[in-house]
């Protein structure tokens, strides 16, 4: 009898520890997925605001000819896609060292 009960309250607690781990593992998720979404909207943010700053400083330079003009917005063009290509393989290097870490 006292061995039964023993092993139900070690079932109750091995059931309670896996519900809370469901609930952090959960619980992490959402941080992550909500880190993600808020990642995502800051490139292209950043990505907005620096195409439309070079576009001014390209509209106030004026005098450049079309030729001019375009390789320095492809120039920015391909910095821009370099820094954000780093920062979203920092993200995806911070994503998989979470779920190594599951």
């Amino acid at each position: 009898e006292n061995t039964a009960r023993q092993l139900g309250q070690s079932d109750r607690f091995r059931k309670q520890q896996w519900e809370l781990f469901q609930d952090l593992l959960e619980q992490d998720k959402q941080v992550w997925m909500e880190e993600h979404t808020l990642s995502s909207v800051l490139q292209t943010h950043l990505q907005d605001d620096h195409e439309g700053i070079v576009h001014q400083v390209l509209g106030r330079l004026g005098g450049l000819s079309e030729e001019s003009t375009w390789c320095i917005l492809q120039g920015h063009d391909l910095l821009l896609r370099s820094a954000l290509r780093r920062l979203a393989l920092r993200g995806s290097a911070i994503t998989t060292l979470t779920h190594m870490r599951l």
